[in-house]
């Protein structure tokens, strides 16, 4: 009798030669199967490309104890275009804009580092790195975390290569043996494509001579907490940002944005603080400077260039009492607080509060209590948990650990999440909000997807016979 593996053996193969088949037909390796397509192939319902799904197909032909040699005997085709159809699906993707790469140009400029990687436009973004035919590695920016681990791991399918790769983030530390079976490698290559990509920029910003160091050179060179290398953070605005910066906090202060001499006073101000906010670090995790200033520091530098239009009011006898960094620590604090509850408090807020009660016995405990009331006021349903102890981010925490699980992707801070905050003001429970991302686009490119439909597959093949 056949083992449940040379079935899926079996299976695996026909489905091979079916999308040889297919795209020996004049199928384009990047466009989407047609609605007849759909009817006749259970995994197109993910709503992939056909190269996207013959790469699946292949993927659980390997895994099943198929060989590289004999998929061009299953999929001559195929395997004889490959070449040409990734380039054009390559193009394709360089042309969308749902988490798929863009490709760099030498505008390092637009990208900013700070101890949480690279962003760009205030998004985090990461880059791995494609071969150009020169031989030269060409970085591509991705917005999607998702969409980049599974570009890198395109390289990893078989179980040869996955074991290896695992074997070398176990060597580096980035993940321990046991998350190899518990499903937690992922975490260890997100790690490595954030630091390759905050290398990527630094060496482009700092180092202009060097040239994009390839992704496995750099994981071969990796030290994670071990000692090593030094390596300097800075986050630098440009002028643009600085004026979008001033503009938003003077305009929630006085009701208008910056005039061009506040506007440069700002920039020369902000860019010598961030400067020296400058953070170094080395590879056995000790680090000196914030590598970044705060928003509530960045606001007290704003109020500081408006002292003269904001004289008389409390934030002005803040400006004057010298406290300004007690100050700037309270509005951190009151943010924060504020965020626990689910009540947005922009920096300029958090200043008015703070400068209206600073100087006064527990001033910071009334501004938290008026906090909680409003959140009383703005989360109704939620009213006994607060008044018992408990805080919106309680309830918040549970929808974001939900999404983060069934996505793939970062709820940083829960109460600040439309999604997470719509699903807690009507009450929704866990399971039908995880139906509802279950529904998203998004959903379809996950590890939980593929394993889906490929279940599917495997019933639907046994089904017809081909089992």
């Amino acid at each position: 009798m056949a083992t449940q593996q040379e079935m899926d053996l079996k299976n695996y193969t026909s489905w091979l030669g079916w999308i040889d088949d297919k795209l020996s037909s004049g199928k384009a390796w990047n466009k989407k199967p047609s609605n007849l397509d759909k009817l006749n192939a259970p995994f197109m319902l993910q709503d992939r490309t056909w190269g996207e799904i013959y790469q699946d197909i292949r993927k659980g032909y390997l895994t099943n104890g198929g060989t590289e040699k004999s998929i061009a005997d299953v999929a001559p085709y195929t395997v004889q275009h490959q070449a040409e159809n990734k380039v054009a699906a390559d193009k394709a993707a360089s042309a969308t804009h749902d988490g798929a790469p863009n490709t760099v140009t030498n505008d390092w400029a637009k990208y900013n580092l700070d101890k949480n990687g690279v962003t760009r436009d205030g998004g985090a973004v990461v880059f791995v790195p494609t071969k150009q035919t020169s031989g030269d590695i060409q970085p591509q920016e991705y917005t999607s975390m998702t969409k980049a681990r599974n570009v890198y791991m395109a390289d990893y399918q078989t179980p040869e290569a996955f074991n290896g790769l695992m074997a070398q983030l176990v060597a580096k530390n980035l993940i321990r043996k046991e998350d190899v079976s518990n499903g937690q490698w992922t975490l260890g290559v997100d790690k490595l494509i954030r630091d390759y990509s905050y290398k990527v920029v630094s060496d482009a910003t700092y180092n202009k001579n060097a040239k994009p160091l390839d992704i496995n050179g750099f994981l071969s060179t990796y030290s994670n907490g071990s000692g090593g290398s030094t390596t300097t953070s800075r986050n630098l605005s440009t002028r643009v940002e600085a004026k979008q910066i001033l503009d938003g906090y003077l305009t929630d202060l006085l009701g208008r944005p910056g005039t061009k001499q506040e506007e440069e006073e700002f920039y020369k101000k902000l860019h010598s603080e961030e400067f020296a906010a400058t953070r170094v670090s080395n590879g056995s995790g000790t680090s000196t400077g914030a590598g970044q200033l705060s928003q509530a520091e960045t606001m007290l530098i704003a109020a500081g260039v408006a002292k003269k239009a904001l004289a008389g009011t409390d934030v002005d006898a803040l400006l004057k009492s010298g406290t300004g960094s007690t100050a700037a620590t309270d509005i951190a604090k009151l943010q924060e607080y504020a965020s626990t509850y689910g009540v947005e408090m922009s920096a300029a807020d958090a200043l008015k509060y703070v400068a209206s009660g600073i100087g006064q016995q527990n001033y910071l405990a009334k501004q938290e209590e008026r906090i909680k009331q409003t959140a009383i006021v703005l989360h109704p349903q939620l009213k006994d948990h607060i008044l018992a102890g408990g805080t919106v981010k309680d309830i918040a925490d549970q929808y974001a650990y939900a999404k983060s699980k069934k996505l793939g992707v970062a709820v940083p801070v829960s109460t600040a999440d439309k999604d997470v905050m719509d699903a807690v003001a009507k009450g929704v429970s866990v399971t039908d909000f995880n139906m509802a991302m279950q529904s998203r686009p998004e959903w379809r490119k996950t590890d939980e997807a593929h394993t889906m439909v490929n279940d599917f597959i495997n019933k639907i093949t046994q089904t017809w016979g081909l089992g």
